[in-house]
Formats: C-alpha cells, sequence, structure tokens
C-alpha cells in the first residue's frame, strides 16, 4: 500500500515539475517576443526619422547654392556693375564698383573674396585684396576658369582647402551687349554653411551629422581635424587593428549616389572614449554643380533601445520572481498534505488535539485581518522584496564560488547592523561563516547540478555575532552572467526548541535513574513492582512531552507558512491582472500607432513633392495630438490600476467601470465584443476604487475568454449599475453560453480554474470574493440567465463618510 502510495507522489511530482517549466518557457518566450517587436519598432522609427534629416539637409545645400547662382546671375547683369566693369577694363589704375563691394558686405561672411577677370583669365581687382602681386596675374591655366572661358557658362569649382577650412568658388561670366567681357569670380565659405544647416543637427547624447564629397574627404564636420581628411583612411591610420568591412560597404554605398539608412559598428571620433560601438547613419545627396556630397546624420543604437532593454530586464526578474513564488508554492502546497496526514495520525492518540484546533481557528481569523493589510500596502516588486522577513541575499557567481554580493533586503541592514554601502563592498563568504570548505564544495556542486538547494550554517552581523540560519539558494542568470539568491531564514528559535527537547529528556531520564538508585537497596518483590511501574510511567510522560513539542512547532511553521501563501495569492491575483492589462494596452496602441505611422509618411511626401498646405499640415498636427494623448490617457488608466491606496475614499462606481471597460475597447472591438454600460442611478460608495477595478477586470476578462470560447458572433457583454435598499449594485452579464452546474459550485475557491490550457491562475474570483466581501462589507454571486453567465455584486453605500 504505501508503495502505491509513493508511486502517486511520485507522478504528482512529475506533473507539477512539468506543468511549472511549461508556464516558465511560455512566460519567457510571451517577453521576448514583445521585447522584440518594440526594439524593432523603435528602430525603424528612428531609421526614418535619420533618413528624413539626412534628406531634408541635402535638399537645403542643393537650394542654398541654386540662391547663390542666381544672385551671382542678378549681380552680372545689373547696369551699375557693368558700367563700373566697364571703367575697370579700360583704365590701368585699380577700381572696384560700389556695387561689387555692397555684394560682398551684403554676403559677409559666407562670401571670403571676390575677384573679377577679364575674357582670358587674368586678375583685373579683387575685395577684399591680399596681395598686390594677385593684380594682373593670369589664372587661365586653373579647371574651372579653363571651363568657364570655353563654355561661357557658369561653373561651380571643386574643393579646396586652406589650413583645413574648405571652400568653394562660384564662376559667373559677364556679358555686355551680347559679347562675353569677364568673370566674377566669387569664394564661398563651406564652414559658413556648415554653421548654418549642419552644426546644430544633433541626435540623441552623441550623434551629430556630417559633410563630405563623392570620393569621402570631409567637408564638414563637428571635429575639426577631421576637415580635408578621407574617411576610411582617418579611421583605419588611428584604429589599424579594427574590422572597417561594414563602414566600407556602407561608403561603397553613399559613393554610389543611394540614399537611406544603415547600422553599422564605428567609434565616435568625437568621444575620448575609441571602442567600438554599434550605430545608425541615415545619408542622401546634396548635387552641387557636376558632382554631389554625402550628408549623413549618425546616432547610438544603443541609446535608442536602453530605455526598452531596461524594462526588459525588469519584466524578465518580476517573471522569474512569479515563477519561483508558483515552485515554492506548489512545493509549499505539496508538503502541507504530507504534514497534515502525519497529523492525523498522531491526533487519534492526543485529545489535545480539539484544543490546538480551536488556537489554529483563532489564528486563521488573525490571518485573514494579516492578508486584508497586505493588500493595501504592498503592489510593487521593491515592496515585496523588501518586506520578506527573512534575509535575501543577491550575489554574483563566479568561479563556483559566491562573489561580490549585489542586492540585499531591509532584512538584512536590521539583522546584521551593516549599512547597504557596506555590504555592497562585501563579499558572501564575508558573512556566511558557518560552513567549512568541503561542506561549502558539497552545496555549490549541489547548486550547479540541481539550481538550487537548502542547507543550514551561520552568518555573522558586524559586531561578530553567529545566527543560525537555514539557506534556500537558486542560480538564475542575468546579464549574460550567473547569479545566486540566498534566502536565509533565522532558525534560533528551532535551535532553542530543539535544545528544550534535549534538556527535557536529560532531565527526566534524571529523574528515572534517581529514582531506580533510590530504591536499589530494597529487596522485595513489591518494591520491585513499583519500581517498574513508576518507571515506566515517567517514560510516558517524557514521550507525551515531547510529543507535545513537537506538534507545537509543526502548528506554529504551518501558521506561519499560511500566512505566506495568503500573501503570495494576492500578489499572483495582482500581476496576473497586470498581465492582462499589458496585453490590453498592447491592442490600445496598435491602432493610434499605425495611424501616426501613417500622418509622418503624408508629412514627408507632401515636403519631397513640395505641396505643403498649411491647413493639411495643421490638421495632421491636431489629429496627431489627438492620438497621442489617447495613449497618453491609456497608460494614466493602467497607471491608476496599479497605484497604491492606503486610505478610503469616497467615488463613483460608474468611473471605476468605465475606466475599467476602457482598458479592454480595442481588444473587444478586434474580438467583435459589443460592451454596453447602463447607470440607472451613478451611485457613490466607500472604499478603494483600485480594488473594485480589480474585481470589474477580473469578470470581463473572464466573459471574453467564455465568449471566444464559445461564440463565434453576436458576442456581447451588459454591465449594468443599480442601487437598491441602500446599496450598490453591479452586474456584468454576457451571453456566452453560462456556467455548467459542477463548476458553479467551485468558482470562489482558491487556484480552481477552467483555463488551465489558456495560463489560468485560479485566483482571480477568489481574490474578487476577498475583495468585495472583506474591504467592501459585501457580497458576490453567480448565476446563469439569458444564455450567459451573471456575476452580481452588491455593496453597501454606507462607510466612514457617514460616521463621521
Amino acid at each position: 500500500m504505501s508503495f502505491i502510495r509513493e508511486i502517486i507522489k511520485y507522478k504528482k511530482s512529475i506533473l507539477i515539475f512539468f506543468t511549472g517549466l511549461i508556464f516558465a518557457v511560455s512566460l519567457a518566450f510571451t517577453i521576448l517576443k514583445n521585447y522584440k517587436d518594440l526594439r524593432d519598432a523603435l528602430v525603424l522609427n528612428e531609421q526614418k526619422h535619420l533618413l528624413t534629416i539626412a534628406d531634408t539637409t541635402a535638399k537645403s545645400i542643393e537650394s542654398y547654392f541654386l540662391e547663390e547662382e542666381r544672385s551671382m546671375r542678378i549681380l552680372a547683369r545689373d547696369t551699375g556693375f557693368l558700367r563700373d566693369f566697364e571703367y575697370l577694363k579700360d583704365k590701368d589704375e585699380r577700381y572696384l564698383g560700389e556695387s561689387l563691394k555692397i555684394y560682398y558686405k551684403i554676403g559677409a561672411p559666407r562670401i571670403k573674396s571676390i575677384q573679377l577677370l577679364d575674357f582670358k583669365g587674368i586678375i583685373l581687382d579683387e575685395y577684399p585684396t591680399k596681395s598686390k602681386d594677385n593684380i594682373s596675374k593670369d589664372i587661365s591655366d586653373l579647371k574651372d576658369v579653363k571651363k568657364i572661358i570655353k563654355n561661357k557658362e557658369q561653373v561651380l569649382s571643386s574643393v579646396y582647402f586652406e589650413n583645413r577650412d574648405p571652400f568653394i568658388y562660384i564662376l559667373q561670366p559677364i556679358f555686355n551687349r551680347g559679347k562675353f567681357q569677364g568673370i566674377i569670380r566669387c569664394k564661398l565659405s563651406i564652414d559658413n554653411i556648415y554653421k548654418r544647416f549642419i552644426e546644430n543637427i544633433r541626435s540623441g547624447s552623441k550623434g551629430y551629422a556630417s559633410v563630405k564629397t563623392k570620393d569621402g574627404i570631409f567637408l564638414m564636420h563637428p571635429k575639426k581635424s577631421q576637415i580635408s581628411g578621407h574617411v576610411m583612411q582617418l579611421r583605419k591610420s588611428k584604429y589599424p587593428n579594427y574590422d572597417w568591412s561594414e563602414l566600407e560597404k556602407l561608403f561603397e554605398k553613399q559613393r554610389s549616389g543611394e540614399k537611406g539608412v544603415e547600422i553599422y559598428r564605428s567609434v565616435w571620433v568625437t568621444d575620448d572614449d575609441s571602442k567600438m560601438v554599434k550605430k545608425f547613419n541615415g545619408y542622401s545627396q546634396a548635387y552641387i554643380g557636376d558632382t554631389f556630397w554625402i550628408v549623413t546624420v549618425a546616432s547610438d543604437y544603443d541609446e535608442v533601445v536602453k530605455i526598452i532593454k531596461k524594462n526588459y530586464y525588469y519584466t524578465v526578474a518580476i517573471a522569474t520572481l512569479i515563477v519561483l513564488s508558483i515552485s515554492l508554492l506548489a512545493a509549499y502546497i505539496y508538503s502541507i498534505r504530507e504534514k497534515k496526514a502525519k497529523l492525523e495520525m498522531k491526533s487519534l492518540h492526543l485529545n489535545e488535539v480539539k484544543k490546538l484546533n480551536s488556537e489554529l481557528e483563532e489564528d486563521i481569523e488573525k490571518r485573514k485581518l494579516l492578508a486584508k493589510e497586505l493588500v493595501k500596502s504592498k503592489n510593487k516588486y521593491e515592496a515585496m522584496f523588501n518586506s520578506i522577513n527573512d534575509c535575501v541575499f543577491v550575489a554574483d557567481f563566479e568561479n563556483n564560488s559566491f562573489e561580490d554580493i549585489v542586492e540585499v533586503n531591509e532584512k538584512v541592514y536590521k539583522r546584521l547592523k551593516y549599512t547597504r554601502e557596506e555590504l555592497l563592498k562585501m563579499k558572501y563568504s564575508d558573512i556566511d561563516v558557518g560552513l567549512s570548505v568541503n561542506e561549502g564544495k558539497k552545496i555549490l556542486e549541489k547548486m550547479l547540478d540541481k539550481r538550487s538547494v537548502m542547507y543550514e550554517t551561520e552568518i555573522k552581523t558586524k559586531f561578530n555575532k553567529k545566527i543560525p540560519v537555514e539557506v534556500s539558494g537558486r542560480l538564475f542568470k542575468m546579464e549574460n552572467k550567473y547569479r545566486a539568491i540566498l534566502i536565509s531564514r533565522d532558525i534560533t528559535l528551532r535551535k532553542i526548541q530543539e535544545e528544550t527537547v534535549k534538556r527535557s529528556e536529560a532531565r527526566f531520564f534524571n529523574i528515572v535513574n534517581k529514582l531506580a538508585s533510590d530504591i536499589e537497596g530494597e529487596n522485595s518483590d513489591t518494591t520491585k513492582i513499583k519500581l517498574g511501574k513508576d518507571i515506566n510511567n515517567q517514560k510516558i510522560l517524557l514521550k507525551l512531552e515531547k510529543i507535545n513539542i513537537e506538534l507545537e512547532k509543526m502548528f506554529k511553521k504551518e501558521m506561519d507558512e499560511n500566512k505566506k501563501k495568503e500573501a503570495l495569492m494576492i500578489y499572483q491575483s495582482r500581476y496576473a491582472a497586470m498581465g492582462e492589462m499589458v496585453g490590453n494596452i498592447a491592442h490600445q496602441w496598435r491602432q493610434p500607432l499605425s495611424s501616426l505611422s501613417l500622418i509622418i509618411s503624408n508629412i514627408e511626401d507632401s515636403f519631397f513633392y513640395g505641396d505643403v498646405d498649411k491647413e493639411d499640415v495643421e490638421s495632421l498636427f491636431k489629429k496627431s495630438r489627438m492620438l497621442i494623448n489617447k495613449m497618453s490617457e491609456t497608460i494614466d488608466d493602467f497607471r491608476y490600476f496599479f497605484k497604491p491606496k492606503t486610505n478610503k475614499e469616497e467615488f463613483h462606481v460608474k468611473n471605476v467601470v468605465t475606466s475599467t471597460v476602457e482598458l479592454f475597447n480595442e481588444r473587444m472591438r478586434y474580438n467583435g465584443i459589443e460592451c454596453n454600460v447602463e447607470t440607472e442611478n451613478d451611485v457613490k460608495i466607500w472604499g478603494y476604487p483600485n480594488q473594485l477595478s480589480q474585481v470589474i477586470l477580473n469578470f470581463i476578462n473572464n466573459a471574453v475568454d467564455a465568449l471566444l470560447e464559445n461564440r463565434e458572433k453576436e458576442r456581447k457583454i451588459d454591465i449594468l449599475i443599480s442601487e437598491e435598499k441602500n446599496s450598490a449594485i453591479v452586474e456584468v452579464q454576457d451571453n456566452g453560453g453560462g456556467i455548467p452546474e459542477g463548476v458553479m459550485e467551485k468558482i470562489f475557491e482558491p487556484y480552481y480554474s477552467t483555463k488551465e490550457k489558456k495560463n489560468g491562475t485560479g485566483i482571480g474570483l477568489y481574490m474578487s470574493q476577498m475583495i468585495v466581501e472583506k474591504n467592501f462589507d459585501g457580497k458576490i454571486y453567480v448565476i446563469n440567465k439569458n444564455n450567459g453567465a451573471c456575476m452580481k455584486i452588491i455593496i453597501p453605500m454606507g462607510g466612514e463618510n457617514e460616521n463621521a
């Protein structure tokens, strides 16, 4: 019989293990997929943003040169200028007309200088004058001068450099009376173009814009030393050991005339840190004369994705705690059943069990009060972590040993008398002093093999006091390295009780031995019989006392663990609700994000084709703000739902119901579910709004699941808010087929769920009943009607506001 019992126990353990494993894998896959989707969306948005900046800047530079060319043509046709030019050409002395001087002064500092040449390419005059030797100098052999003399058309020269200062010439032919008379040669500062169009472009904390020629020579760059240098030669000469293949491929695409955005690895030359990093690069071409310049805008990849990455780590940590909590809870339930069986066997021989049962019932009432207080005060990971009554250490695990302490809870500071700063500078081996070297190695081997262990040791306080503890340890991986979480439970009381048992045994053995020695000298048979009887009585008393002590210890431990179970159930309910709401937010955001993407594309196309209308742009901006405000309201609703409330308040039931329904709007719309909220009276009650919201959320979520499973069309949820006999009534009715009779009796039991295949926790309705009955002094009912289930809560409208 015992063999069969062991087989059943073994099968249950395997079932629990694989159920937990499947849940953990599913949760991990969901978290990873959501992270990748959100990261890809952020990357795509950043790429579009950089390409827009690069393309807009390139067009601005092109427009700048077109405007300069147009100004030169206007100057060359000016009658005052032509008159001054004829005078200069016919006279030997230098003479520069007022029109040309005015043109220079207006154009400074973008115009560096202006030269006048005759039709043969000889300098007649220049302003301002750098050297008298330039006058009458023949520069007809220059490439740009040759070209304008030959074609007699406006020419943009190649780029020249003076002390890393780039500039370019615009050459304009002068015609008078239809005849080619000379040339205006205007020297333009490229540094002025940089300050005007490029310098103020920033993308994140490190990103910047730069411009280089088709051949890769930097013309504009935030770091002056880069100007006039070749993009590849500069990188390879300074960092010869780096792999520049990605940058070379990117440069080949840029010089081929393509425009786009690439992700590649390079260095930030503007920083002192020279390590290779991942970067975005948006690039476009600005066509200048017969060639083109490459306009690029770069930004840091890690800076773009760091926010979602940080949230991803938090989510993984919380999910790990949830899985660990569920595993511990399953193990706890299993151990409770085993202990209960043993306890029932012993209760057959002890009348004191009745008394202990009554004490246990009293303690259960106290535990319920404690659970009510826990619901009020804790709903965040940090609060839960610091509220653990045991010392919790998180330490690095390297080289098969516990290394630096990276996190502790508040219990550690108080128990060991160290400050948090002191503990984070210590190794875990500085605290754990109760294990020998061989014992420590065996525990580490078990942890590496099983990932979780439990052992007894001693930890040391700041004042060298040693505390006996029971440690539960587990390995987990975070940031590509292993860490250990070590939960140390103070077992001083248990050790004292063990010593008490030992002392009791010794005391009763002494009594027996003393009694035996006192009567040792007597020889009568009557005396021997009496001695044997007394010794037997003492043994019975000793056995009863040991059993009594053991029972007290077992019941105390069971009651403590039941309290933890209740708290875990509360947190599990909150995090299960959080998971549902995160999914709803994803549904809520999908449509406005698509609309925003379409609006941005419309603005980009309008700008690209020059069809920008002020009224259309204002209309698009107004629509964008409305979409963004709607997304912000969704986050506000989420924050309100999980915001801890420590004080009761008077609130409108309709407001809570409406805000909760709004979280499901997109999911219900997507699945074709119609939801109506009808209010006969806008009643107000006294209590915690977010707790009522959790109850309504559980009702709606169950209704949606039932509709999706049982109906293919005409899915409907009706919510009625009314008042009757000074009580507020909320009914949530669906047409999802109703609840089977066998299930109806059990739906308010903890851990009973009909949605095991959908990861149902089985505590949603149990927690809803606890909230309504204990926190609102109300009642909760469920009935089948109108081809569906109807969840009904009745809450008294009286409260602290009436009693005040």
